[in-house]
C-alpha cells in the first residue's frame, strides 16, 4: 500500500547558483581578498578552472591582536532562488583542512553596494543585506554536500570576528526572505576569525528545497508518471508500488520524480557501544581502497551531512548511480540500536538489494562474512521496511 507519508514526499528540488562548467547564468569569476587592516598578515589565493580552489593562511592582525580573514567573492546577477526560502544553501566541496573551524559563506541582496555590506555586516550605516553563516566540512577525499539552512543566515554580524551579533532565531528581521533570494548580487566564501592553514575546493553552490504537495495531487501525479514510464505490458500491480509505511526513522530525501525510488530501512542492535559502531563505520569509509573496500561491486562511499549520527552517499562501481543514507545510533554501555535508512536518487522499481547492502556493509561483522577495519561486533535480529520493490539479499552484498 502507498502511505500518506510517502505521497507527501516529492523529492528535493535543486536550483543552481554557481558552477564552474561554463554554463550561462551560473559561471562567475571569483576574486580573492585578504584582510585589508593595516598590518594584516593573512594571505590567500583563488584559482579557478573546473572547480574553484581557495588556499591560504589566516593569521593574527597585530594591531587588533585578533585573527584576520581571507575570502573569495563573485559579483553578478545570480538566478532567482526565492522558491527555496524554506530550504538550504548547499555547497558541494572538499577540503584538506577539515579541522579548520572558521569557514563561512555569505551572499548579498537588497543593498546598494554588496562589497560594502559584506564588509560592515550591518554594524555601520547602510551595511545591511549581506547574509552570513558558518559551516564545517567533513573529512574525506571526495566532494561532499554541505547544506546550510537559510534560517541559519543573518545580515547582522561582527566585521571583526564574523560571528553573528543577531541570529535569525532571535529576530526575523535579520533573516533572508524570498524577496532577497530572488535578487542575489554577490556570493562569498570566507576563512575568518580563526588562525590556521586553509584549503577548500568548491565544485558548486545551489539552493535546495522540498516542495509541498497535496495528497490528491500526489496521487494523480504518481499514477500518471508510472503510466508514462512503465510499458503497456507491465503488470498492473506495479501501478500500486509498495512504499515504506510511515516511520519516525530519519531518512534522506530522494531526487526521484514524486519520490518514486527504491530504498530500505533497517533497525537492529549491535553488541557494542555506539561510539564503537560509529568509529567502525568511519574507518571503513576512510579506509577505502586501502584497509577496506566495498564488497558490494566496489562502490565508493563518501561522508555527508544529511543528518542523523552519521550519513553518507554511495556511488555504484560503474559510477552511474548514487544512493544516500542516514544512520541514527542510540543506546548506552555495550549496546547500540542502529536505525539506518538508504534511498536511491532516481526513479526505480527494483534495486537487486542494493539499498540494503548500502547500509549493511558499513557495520556488518565477521559473523556476516564481512571484514571489519577497527572493531568487530555482532548485530542482533533486524527489522526492515522497503521502499518500492527493494529486496534483501546478503549474498549479493558480498559479491565484488
Amino acid at each position: 500500500m502507498l502511505s500518506i507519508a510517502s505521497l507527501a514526499c516529492s523529492g528535493v528540488t535543486s536550483l543552481p547558483l554557481v558552477t564552474f562548467n561554463g554554463a550561462s547564468g551560473t559561471t562567475f569569476t571569483f576574486n580573492e581578498l585578504n584582510d585589508p587592516v593595516m598590518g594584516g598578515q593573512s594571505t590567500g589565493t583563488w584559482t579557478q578552472g573546473t572547480t574553484g580552489v581557495f588556499d591560504g593562511t589566516v593569521a593574527t592582525v597585530p594591531s587588533l591582536s585578533a585573527p584576520g580573514f581571507i575570502k573569495a567573492s563573485a559579483d553578478g546577477t545570480f538566478k532567482d532562488v526565492s522558491a527555496a526560502a524554506a530550504g538550504s544553501l548547499v555547497l558541494r566541496l572538499r577540503t584538506t583542512t577539515p579541522s579548520y573551524t572558521g569557514f563561512r559563506v555569505s551572499f548579498a541582496s537588497g543593498t546598494l553596494s554588496p562589497a560594502y555590506a559584506c564588509s560592515g555586516g550591518g554594524s555601520i550605516p547602510l551595511s545591511r543585506g549581506c547574509f552570513k553563516a558558518k559551516f564545517s566540512v567533513p573529512t574525506g577525499a571526495n566532494f561532499t554536500d554541505v547544506a546550510i539552512p537559510f534560517s541559519s543566515f543573518s545580515d547582522k554580524w561582527s566585521p571583526a570576528t564574523g560571528e553573528q551579533t543577531t541570529t535569525c532565531a532571535d529576530d526575523s528581521d535579520v533573516c533572508p526572505t524570498a524577496a532577497k533570494l530572488s535578487a542575489i548580487k554577490r556570493i562569498e566564501v570566507w576563512a575568518e576569525g580563526v588562525n590556521g592553514k586553509v584549503q577548500l575546493e568548491l565544485l558548486s553552490v545551489s539552493a535546495t528545497y522540498e516542495p509541498a504537495a497535496s495528497l490528491e495531487k500526489a496521487l494523480a501525479a504518481r499514477t500518471a508518471y508510472l503510466a508514462s514510464v512503465l510499458p503497456a505490458t507491465a503488470p498492473k500491480e506495479l501501478l500500486q508500488l509498495e512504499l515504506a509505511s510511515p516511520s519516525d526513522m530519519l531518512c534522506p530525501s530522494t531526487a526521484a520524480p514524486l519520490g518514486l525510488a527504491c530504498g530500505m530501512r533497517i533497525t537492529t542492535t549491535a553488541a557494542a557501544s555506539c561510539s564503537t559502531v560509529l568509529s567502525e563505520m568511519k574507518a571503513r569509509v576512510n579506509g577505502q581502497y586501502g584497509s577496506w573496500h566495498d564488497p558490494h561491486n566496489n562502490g565508493t562511499y563518501s561522508v555527508q551531512a544529511y543528518g542523523g549520527t552519521f550519513s553518507a552517499s554511495r556511488v555504484t562501481g560503474n559510477g552511474q548511480y548514487t544512493d544516500k543514507m542516514i544512520f541514527t545510533l542510540s543506546g548506552s554501555g555495550d549496546t547500540c540500536q542502529i536505525e539506518a535508512c538508504s534511498r536511491s536518487q532516481v526513479f526505480s522499481v527494483a534495486d537487486a538489494g542494493t539499498n540494503y547492502c548500502d547500509l549493511k556493509m558499513l557495520y556488518c561483522g565477521t559473523a556476516d562474512g564481512c571484514h571489519p577495519v577497527a572493531h568487530d561486533f555482532t548485530v542482533g535480529a533486524e527489522t526492515t521496511q522497503k521502499f518500492s520493490m527493494s529486496t534483501i539479499d546478503m549474498s549479493a552484498c558480498l559479491q565484488v
